[in-house]
C-alpha cells in the first residue's frame, strides 16, 4: 500500500466546521471526523401555522417561521390604512383606499323647481323643490258612493257617485262575504264574495330529508331535515399544510411530506394561507389596494368620521331630505301656489267643499256622477199618482157650463157632475 502525504491544515477545517455545527468545544482526531459528521442534527420537521395580522416594520422586517410549517396571512385593512378624507360635495367614486375615515359635510343646495301636487297626501316630500303647486280635482277629494232610497234633497258632499234605488218593493242586497268552504244561506244578499285562504283547504306538513324537487299541494308546512351522508361525498386529498375548503367531502385524505431544511426568506403580498415548508422567514408587506375592494354609498352628512378602511371607493349622494328638519310640514288646505323651501314635508288636506258645488236634479232610479255637484235633488214620480184627471164643470144652478178642470191626480175617466 502506498503513502500519500496531506496538508494538516484540512483537518483543522473540517474540525472548525464539525464545532461550527454542534456548538462543541471537542478536539477531534482524524479517525474521529467521520462519526461526528454522522451524528449532526443537519434539519428540523416544522409544524403548526403561524398567524400574521399585520405588515412587517423597518423594525422588525422578518417573521421567523424556522419550527412552522405554514402561515396564514389576514392583514385587516386597519392595519394598512389610516387618516381621515373631508368630502363636502356629492361626488361618485371617491377613491378612500389610504384612508380609514371619512367625515362627510355637503351643504344643502337651494332648490329651484316647482312641484304639481293633484292629490291629498301626508307627508309630501319637498326638499328638492322651491315652490309647490296645488291642483287638486274634485275626483282626487270625492270617494264612495252614497245610497239614496228615497225621494228629496241629499247633502252628497264627499261622495264620488249616489245610487238612487227608491224601493217599490223588496229585494235582495249587498254582499256576502266567505272565507272558509262550506253551505251558507244567502238568500236576502245580491252577491258572494269567496275569499278562502290556503290554510283552509291544506293541512299536515311535508317531512323533506334530501335535495330535489317535491310536491306540497296537500301539506301547510314541509319539515326540512337532510343529514350531511346525504348531500356529501367523495374524497379529497391534500397534500400541504393549511387551510382546505373540505364543502362537499365526505373524506379528507393527507399526505403532507417532511421537510429536512429550511432555509431563505418567502415574500407575501396579499391576504391568504402559503405553504412555507423549507423557508427560515417570511416578510409581509401588503398593499392597501390588495386588501380593500368594493363603493360604499354615502346619503347623509356625519359629524363622527365614517368609517372606511374595507371600501376602496365611496360614493356621496346626500339629498335634500338629508339637510332638512324633518320635522318642518307645511299645511296647505286649498289650491294654489306655495312655497315649500324651508319644508320637508307638505300636507295637503283640500276639503271637498271647496271644489263642488250647484245641485243636480235626478227624477228617475239609476247611478249618477255628481263629482262637480255639491247636492242632489231627487224627485223619483210615482207612475199611480202621475196620470192626468179631466173633470167637467156646472154652474151654481146645477147646469152644466162647459168647463174643464185639469188635476194632477185623480181618475183617468171623465166624469160630469
Amino acid at each position: 500500500m502506498s503513502l500519500k502525504l496531506t496538508d494538516d491544515s484540512h483537518y483543522t477545517n473540517i474540525a472548525n466546521a464539525i464545532r461550527d455545527k454542534n456548538g462543541s468545544i471537542h478536539k477531534y482526531r482524524p479517525g474521529e471526523m467521520a462519526a461526528a459528521i454522522r451524528s449532526l442534527n443537519i434539519g428540523i420537521n416544522p409544524y403548526g401555522t403561524l398567524n400574521i395580522t399585520e405588515n412587517n416594520t423597518n423594525l422588525s422586517p422578518y417573521y421567523d417561521v424556522t419550527d412552522y410549517a405554514a402561515v396564514t396571512v389576514k392583514v385587516p385593512a386597519s392595519a394598512v390604512v389610516s387618516g381621515n378624507l373631508k368630502i363636502t360635495n356629492n361626488a361618485e367614486d371617491i377613491d378612500v383606499t389610504t384612508y380609514k375615515t371619512v367625515t362627510v359635510n355637503v351643504e344643502a343646495k337651494k332648490p329651484s323647481a316647482n312641484l304639481l301636487i293633484t292629490t291629498n297626501t301626508n307627508n309630501i316630500n319637498v326638499m328638492d323643490y322651491a315652490t309647490v303647486s296645488v291642483q287638486v280635482p274634485a275626483s282626487s277629494v270625492d270617494t264612495g258612493s252614497k245610497s239614496i232610497a228615497t225621494n228629496g234633497t241629499h247633502n252628497v258632499t264627499g261622495y264620488a257617485s249616489v245610487i238612487v234605488n227608491v224601493p217599490t218593493d223588496a229585494n235582495p242586497s249587498g254582499t256576502f262575504e266567505i272565507k272558509k268552504n262550506g253551505t251558507f244561506d244567502v238568500p236576502n244578499y245580491a252577491k258572494v264574495l269567496v275569499t278562502v285562504p290556503a290554510s283552509e283547504v291544506t293541512n299536515g306538513a311535508k317531512p323533506i330529508t334530501s335535495n330535489g324537487t317535491f310536491d306540497v299541494t296537500n301539506f301547510k308546512q314541509a319539515v326540512v331535515n337532510i343529514d350531511a351522508n346525504n348531500v356529501d361525498s367523495g374524497t379529497i386529498k391534500i397534500t400541504s399544510n393549511g387551510n382546505h375548503n373540505v364543502v362537499g367531502y365526505a373524506i379528507a385524505e393527507i399526505n403532507v411530506p417532511s421537510t429536512a431544511e429550511v432555509y431563505g426568506n418567502y415574500d407575501i403580498s396579499t391576504n391568504g394561507t402559503f405553504d412555507i415548508s423549507g423557508y427560515k422567514t417570511v416578510r409581509v408587506n401588503i398593499d392597501p389596494r390588495e386588501i380593500v375592494s368594493g363603493n360604499l354609498n354615502i346619503v347623509k352628512n356625519s359629524d363622527d368620521p365614517i368609517d372606511v378602511a374595507q371600501y376602496s371607493t365611496v360614493t356621496v349622494k346626500v339629498p335634500a331630505s338629508a339637510l332638512a328638519d324633518e320635522a318642518n310640514i307645511k299645511n296647505i288646505t286649498a289650491n294654489g301656489k306655495y312655497d315649500v323651501l324651508s319644508f320637508a314635508y307638505a300636507n295637503v288636506q283640500v276639503p271637498p267643499r271647496s271644489v263642488t258645488s250647484g245641485t243636480k236634479t235626478i227624477d228617475a232610479n239609476g247611478t249618477y256622477d255628481v263629482i262637480e255637484y255639491q247636492k242632489v235633488t231627487v224627485a223619483v214620480p210615482d207612475t199611480a199618482a202621475s196620470r192626468i184627471g179631466i173633470e167637467f164643470t156646472k154652474d151654481a144652478s146645477g147646469n152644466f157650463d162647459g168647463g174643464i178642470k185639469l188635476s194632477k191626480t185623480g181618475s183617468a175617466t171623465i166624469s160630469i157632475r
